[in-house]
């Protein structure tokens, strides 16, 4: 018996910086969020790393979405990706300037 192929799905385009997963990792490092913009599926969990001497954060910037808390240098924590799709901004709460996005799939 012959077994029909399934057409698969077409791959998505991936931008320049994105970063897509399984196990998705942000790390912190000189003041930047590494990758700056992080594709994942809804409901993933990301490892944030801190790199740097001083305390950072993953905060998105609704405030509601995600927050990683204070980690200190070379420590790490968990965020879960929001379950609904969508570009969601993030910062670092002791130090705004530094930006990144994460986009749920």
């Amino acid at each position: 018996m012959i077994t029909p192929v399934q057409p698969q799905e077409s791959a998505k385009p991936v931008k320049a910086g994105d970063k897509i997963s399984e196990s998705a990792e942000v790390e912190i490092s000189g003041f930047k969020f590494s990758p700056a913009t992080l594709t994942v599926k809804s409901g993933q969990t990301i490892k944030v790393v801190n790199r740097d001497s001083v305390g950072h954060t993953m905060t998105a910037d609704d405030g509601t979405s995600f927050e990683s808390g204070l980690l200190g240098k070379d420590q790490s924590g968990t965020i879960t990706a929001p379950s609904k799709p969508g570009s969601y901004g993030f910062h670092c709460s002791p130090h705004p300037y530094m930006k990144g996005t994460l986009v749920v799939e």
